[in-house]
């Protein structure tokens, strides 16, 4: 059975516009609005999914974050790291 990992999400107002940081893979995007912002991490992460190697997942996945205060859930990330490649933004979860 594939294990289910949560992304999350730290949203912090910089200016005028929003940083979003997904701390488990260290990505980092922006936006002119909170959920801009937000859509934006998921591409970026749908991105890095795409081309990244598995090797390159396994070496990035933070396999022990703290806990922010904050982070909100982004998407879920569900199958083998080295196979996970794509990111739905409508249902807020990866598949492989």
């Amino acid at each position: 059975m594939d294990r289910v990992r949560q992304l999350t999400a730290v949203i912090k107002r910089e200016g005028d516009e929003y940083v979003t940081t997904c701390s488990e893979l260290d990505i980092v995007s922006q936006g002119r609005t909170v959920e801009e912002a937000r859509l934006n991490l998921v591409e970026a992460v749908e991105g890095f999914f795409e081309v990244a190697s598995p090797s390159e997942v396994r070496r990035r996945w933070k396999t022990e974050t703290r806990e922010v205060t904050g982070a909100t859930p982004l998407c879920e990330v569900s199958g083998p790291l080295n196979s996970v490649s794509v990111c739905s933004r409508d249902s807020g979860k990866l598949h492989h």
